[in-house]
């Protein structure tokens, strides 16, 4: 018997002529060999869908291959052919697409809307040496912050507007200080209608400067 070259398998898996469909299929059906290599040929190749002139020879010769115990797992799925991966691609795009869509959507907040908590005391805390410059953190964009700082008797001392985070303490206030005396001061935010809307925890200092 005349058996089908490894090259005549393949041309006829990517390109088979109806016309020799049925002779193709014939000896495979007769012969083990060929029948064998065109299986594994099938299984080496990525899955896809053959052209409309060869489905048939496709799918009967490879029924033959199984017939002979060739195949007895069935067909192997190739998991890195392209059809493979699309498939895989497509299934992870969805996953991290569907949550998405039904988030409902973000809506920008107000400039002067409260975002969380309080507003923070960072600097100055405890003993420092140096003019203090005031810092804090804010959880709402405010139009100004109003500066308190407050003497042992929670008297307020001094008080200074800033449309930052940070405000350097000015001449006046450091004439007020007394080197060694403990203060606190807190951060008060002002909205664009010059209400107050929240303030931070006071926060203590001693400012003790370092002599000539």
């Amino acid at each position: 018997m005349t058996h089908l070259t490894p090259d005549q398998l393949e041309r006829w898996w990517d390109r088979g002529a109806a016309a020799d469909r049925e002779r193709i299929v014939a000896h495979l059906a007769r012969c083990d060999a060929c029948a064998a290599a065109y299986g594994r040929l099938i299984d080496q190749r990525p899955v896809e869908t053959p052209a409309a002139a060869n489905r048939k020879l496709v799918a009967s010769g490879y029924a033959a291959y199984r017939s002979k115990g060739g195949a007895a797992r069935g067909w192997r799925i190739r998991w890195r052919s392209p059809a493979v991966l699309a498939l895989g691609a497509a299934a992870l795009l969805l996953a991290v697409l569907v949550p998405l869509l039904r988030r409902p959507p973000l809506v920008a907040p107000a400039d002067d809307s409260i975002r969380a908590g309080s507003i923070q005391p960072l600097a100055p805390a405890g003993r420092v040496s140096e003019p203090p410059v005031f810092r804090w953190a804010s959880p709402v964009v405010a139009a100004a912050y109003e500066l308190e700082v407050l003497n042992q008797a929670e008297e307020i001392l001094w008080s200074g507007r800033s449309d930052t985070t940070e405000l350097q303490a000015p001449p006046e206030l450091l004439e007020a200080l007394e080197p060694g005396q403990p203060y606190r001061w807190r951060a008060i935010a002002i909205d664009r209608r010059g209400r107050s809307t929240i303030r931070s925890p006071l926060q203590f200092f001693v400012y003790a400067p370092r002599g000539p």
